[in-house]
């Protein structure tokens, strides 16, 4: 018995090589092209943060390069929710804010481009009362206009003393915008107004 077992054993292990040897023979002789698999997109970043009244905003950024998708999921409300920002550039900065001033602090996440002029971007996700969150929507700067003068890229977001800024433009001739948070019917609106 042990016989046949092991001549089963050989015949199945030649086989599997002459079988592996033809597909190589294919594949180097013009036969059916080789389907690469598709690659997993990989946790690069997580971190959890808690608000001042102990709730909290779990922050996951993952993805390959070129091609992130970041995502905001809150927890301890009593609706908790997911938000997903995709396409984002690597992440520059996280911090908590209460910019309206509603006692719920928000989560602010700004990133930055790889590009030469290494924009950058920012989004948030607010407390409803802390039942539940909304998405923070950057309103329009048209640039070009008395407040945009000057952009180049190169820009910032910033916290000064509980506010939001952002600057841009020349060293000698920086610009800065102050940003106030309002709720609108939809979410929250960051809305630019000239320092």
């Amino acid at each position: 018995m042990k016989k046949i077992y092991t001549i089963f054993l050989v015949v199945l292990f030649v086989s599997a090589c002459i079988s592996s040897q033809k597909v190589s023979d294919n594949l180097t002789q013009g036969g059916p092209p080789r389907v690469q698999p598709e690659k997993k997109k990989e946790s690069i970043f997580f971190e959890t943060y808690k608000t001042d009244t102990e709730k909290s905003f779990k922050v996951e950024v993952e993805g390959i390069s070129g091609s992130l998708m970041m995502t905001v999921k809150s927890r301890g409300f009593n609706f908790n929710e997911t938000h997903r920002f995709e396409g984002i550039d690597p992440i520059e900065s996280i911090f908590q804010n209460d910019l309206d001033r509603d006692g719920f602090q928000e989560i602010y996440i700004t990133t930055r481009s790889e590009s030469s002029a290494a924009s950058s971007m920012i989004y948030g996700v607010a407390s409803n009362k802390d039942r539940s969150t909304s998405r923070i929507f950057l309103a329009e700067l048209a640039r070009g206009e008395v407040m945009g003068e000057g952009f180049i890229g190169n820009n910032r977001f910033n916290l000064e003393n509980g506010v939001l800024i952002e600057t841009y433009g020349q060293p000698d001739n920086e610009k800065r915008i102050k940003y106030s948070l309002v709720k609108r019917e939809a979410g929250f609106t960051l809305i630019p107004m000239e320092i």
